[in-house]
C-alpha cells in the first residue's frame, strides 16, 4: 500500500466530510474539523507505511502524541458510532479506489480557491516579505556601521563631553563626568547607556 498518499487520504477524508481540503493542516479545534482530521491521521496509519512523526508533519506538524491519540480515539468511535463507521468506510473506499483508479478524478475534490480573502492575505504576505526583507537589511547595514564605529573606536580615542556639564569626561563612563555622577548617585552606568 505503499502507493497511497497522505495527500490522497487527506482529499478524501475531506471530500467525505464535506470540509476544505486546508482544514487537514490547519490549528482549528473545532469538532467539525478534527473529527475529519482524526479520521485522516487514523486511515493514514493503517494505509501508509509512514510513521507518527511523518504523519504528523503532513497534518500541519503535529506532534506524534496527536497522531497517537487520533488514532485511538477514532478507533473508539468506531466501534460506538454507526455515522462515523460508514464515513471512515467511504473514505477509505475512495483512497482505495482512488489509488487504483477506480474513483472519481481530483476534480472531484475540493481544492482551495485563491480568489476572495485568501488572495488577499496572500497579496499581504508578499507586502510581508518584502518589509521583513528590507528591515533585514537595514539591520546589518546598522550593524556594520556599529563594528566599524567600535573598531573606529578602540583605534582611536575620541574626545568626550558631560550630557549634563559638558565638560570634557574624564571617566570611564561615556555619558557624565565623575562630578555629574556623583551629584546624580541614583543614575547607573546602565542608565547612562553602558552595556558591557
Amino acid at each position: 500500500m505503499s502507493h497511497i498518499t497522505i495527500v490522497a487520504i487527506q482529499q478524501s477524508t475531506a471530500h467525505v466530510f464535506g470540509v476544505p481540503v486546508m482544514e487537514m493542516t490547519t490549528a482549528r479545534r473545532a469538532l467539525a474539523v478534527t473529527r475529519p482530521r482524526q479520521v485522516a491521521m487514523f486511515l493514514a496509519r493503517e494505509l501508509t507505511p509512514r510513521s507518527l512523526p511523518e504523519i504528523g508533519r503532513a497534518f500541519g506538524g503535529r506532534d506524534h502524541t496527536t497522531v497517537m491519540h487520533a488514532i485511538a480515539r477514532i478507533g473508539d468511535l468506531v466501534s460506538s458510532d454507526p455515522d462515523l463507521a460508514a464515513n471512515v468506510a467511504r473514505a477509505r473506499e475512495q483512497v482505495l479506489g482512488l489509488s487504483t483508479g477506480e474513483a472519481a478524478s481530483l476534480k472531484d475534490f475540493e481544492v482551495p480557491r485563491l480568489d476572495g480573502p485568501l488572495a488577499e492575505r496572500d497579496a499581504e504576505i508578499t507586502k510581508l516579505a518584502a518589509c521583513i526583507s528590507r528591515l533585514t537589511a537595514r539591520i546589518a547595514a546598522q550593524d556594520a556601521e556599529i563594528a566599524a564605529l567600535r573598531a573606529g573606536a578602540k583605534t582611536s580615542p575620541r574626545a568626550r563631553a558631560c550630557l549634563k556639564c559638558r565638560q570634557p569626561i574624564v571617566s570611564r563612563y561615556p555619558a557624565l563626568c565623575d562630578r555629574c555622577r556623583h551629584e546624580n548617585r541614583h543614575v547607573s552606568p546602565l542608565a547612562e547607556g553602558i552595556v558591557a
